[in-house]
């Protein structure tokens, strides 16, 4: 496990083979925000920190495998959602 700092602090384990922003949404029950990244990790998190740099919708460039028209994040991209 990496340990650098987190957009969305809790990681829902395990990773999920159908992992997709609904999916993950549903996961993140009680939390603010959802996120995907890297394919198949799903993050959760109350608050958005303030040291959030939003970058071009272009890095986020990993087709997510529970539905492959939707994009899960990238390397260390991550897309989030308010919950």
């Amino acid at each position: 496990m990496d340990t650098w700092d987190r957009v969305l602090p809790i990681q829902m384990t395990p990773d999920s083979p159908t992992n997709a922003p609904l999916e993950c949404a549903s996961r993140c029950i009680g939390y603010a925000f959802s996120g995907v990244e890297s394919v198949d990790e799903c993050f959760c998190g109350t608050v958005l920190p303030t040291w959030l740099m939003l970058r071009p919708d272009s890095e986020c460039n990993s087709a997510c495998p529970g539905n492959s028209a939707l994009i899960c994040g990238g390397v260390w991209r991550i897309s989030v959602y308010s919950n």
